[in-house]
């Protein structure tokens, strides 16, 4: 089998490319290798590899940068996907598509399931419902799509809130952590894993909801805010002298924090499909975020 992975440069991609299994051959393309904004680009790799499956792990993920390039924001997280599921559809290839809690306003209350209404806030998020709503277009009803959402993705190396916190710990006495947004954390290496098992079970999900393509939900197990993480970062890094000294973790506001984006406040994801349709146990983010801790420890001896 041939999987296609675009944002190869990324966190994610690599949890994924770690984690193949031996009968994959993968095509790992960096955004130097694919430019998304190049659809005549995406079209071609996409028929001459003819990949089984693209794997789109690609985005514009800064959502603060975001507000300020809509255009460009747009063209990388949704006109590049519209492509993609054009091409594949042609191809009979198929996609699993990496989306985000920031596709909802987190007005609800309570946890989101896979088909609740869309209601993104930012650019980013409109960015990525809009690929969402592209791909229902293209691919509904063919079972060639497979939508994936996930939130606060980290992993033990690449740019997330774990290795920030960790450096902010070591070298800061105080950090202001935002306490009122509530959702949980995602482990590259689990997502990875959820990942390959969507692949390898495509059969199970073909008919979760009739005429348009599935929707999976994966985070880890429990609720937590910003605030809880970096503090449990703190101690978690302290006991395995990752760093030296914990700081003082000072929580405050949304609207107390300077930012032009106005993000999903409880954006927790309900992932009972996804374990039922899957087998999956995800583990408590607590122990998560301690196995991710004793990776990066182990990557530094």
């Amino acid at each position: 089998m041939k999987i296609l992975i675009t944002g190869a440069d990324g966190q994610l991609a690599k949890a994924i490319v770690k984690s193949k299994p031996s009968n994959i051959e993968i095509i790992a393309l960096t955004k130097n290798d694919l430019n998304l904004i190049d659809k005549n680009k995406i079209k071609k790799i996409i028929r001459e590899t003819r990949p089984d499956w693209v794997i789109n792990c690609a985005a514009f993920t800064n959502v603060e940068k975001a507000e300020e390039n809509p255009d460009l924001v747009m063209k990388i997280n949704s006109e590049s996907v519209k492509t993609i599921s054009d091409t594949l559809k042609s191809s009979k290839g198929n996609l699993l598509h990496i989306s985000s809690d920031f596709v909802f306003d987190g007005k609800k209350g309570k946890s989101y399931k896979p088909y609740d209404k869309l209601s993104p806030l930012g650019i980013y998020g409109k960015s990525k419902a809009k690929a969402e709503k592209y791909i229902n277009q293209i691919l509904g009803g063919l079972n060639q799509g497979i939508i994936l959402r996930t939130s606060w993705l980290i992993g033990p190396y690449g740019k997330n809130f774990l290795i920030k916190m960790l450096e902010l710990h070591q070298t800061k006495t105080n950090i202001n952590v935002v306490m009122d947004q509530i959702g949980c954390i995602t482990s590259t290496t689990n997502l990875a894993n959820v990942c390959w098992k969507i692949i390898k079970n495509k059969s199970r999900l073909l008919d979760i909801n009739n005429k348009k393509v599935p929707i999976l939900h994966y985070c880890e197990a429990g609720v937590s805010s910003w605030y809880d993480i970096a503090e449990a970062i703190g101690e978690i890094g302290l006991r395995y002298k990752l760093i030296s000294k914990k700081a003082k973790i000072n929580p405050i506001k949304t609207i107390d924090y300077p930012s032009k984006v106005e993000r999903p406040l409880f954006s927790l994801l309900d992932c009972e499909l996804s374990k039922r349709l899957l087998d999956l146990k995800p583990p408590n983010w607590r122990f998560t975020l301690e196995e991710l801790i004793k990776e990066i420890k182990q990557n530094k001896l």
